[in-house]
């Protein structure tokens, strides 16, 4: 087996985790639909974090020329997909035993907390293009890493203000940024 495969199992094994938590928060939502006072903002969280998943499993598959490996290398490796186990760990509510589930009330419980790894998630985004080699990380050219701190700092504000219609616009804008990634071929192999 070669390094890459094996190094990458243990990552994808964590996003499967993300994956498998966020999917069953959706059922669990679902289920007990009767039991939760709904607010949309959570909802599409758990949606973007199944398409982040998905983006980040995709990214892992660029390091597989990658032939320096070392520990701290395979550490970095599973840095992002834990963040997004956690992340996605916060924005699925728990179900107390007969009580009720507000999800407006467990998202502002919880977005300080959110908000700084999510962003924390997107600024390592900018040291793993870096230790693919700098040429690799120059070929983004300079629209890149301004896009990612930009939504870094958008993100974080999040985690600091409260308003809901700030939130809205902060979640809109974030998997809009995806999107337009998706679109102009930085996410392609």
């Amino acid at each position: 087996m070669e390094t890459f495969t094996y190094l990458a199992g243990f990552s994808t094994l964590i996003l499967g985790l993300a994956v498998a938590k966020l999917l069953q928060g959706l059922a669990d939502l679902t289920e007990e639909r009767a039991r939760v006072r709904f607010y949309w903002l959570p909802v599409g969280w758990m949606i973007g974090l199944l398409a982040a998943c998905a983006w980040e499993w995709w990214m892992i598959l660029r390091w597989r020329t990658f032939t320096g490996w070392t520990f701290g290398h395979f550490a970095f490796l599973l840095l992002k997909p834990s963040i997004l186990f956690y992340l996605a760990s916060l924005v699925v509510p728990r179900f107390p035993d007969g009580g009720a589930v507000d999800l407006e009330e467990h998202y502002f419980r919880v977005h300080r907390y959110f908000f700084v790894l999510f962003a924390m998630f997107l600024l390592l985004d900018l040291a793993d293009t870096a230790l693919k080699g700098m040429d690799y990380f120059r070929g983004f050219g300079i629209g890149y890493p301004l896009a990612v701190v930009a939504q870094a700092a958008i993100q974080l504000s999040a985690a600091f203000v409260r308003r809901r219609a700030y939130h809205a616009v902060v979640g809109i804008f974030a998997w809009g940024g995806f999107l337009l990634s998706y679109l102009t071929g930085t996410l392609s192999l």
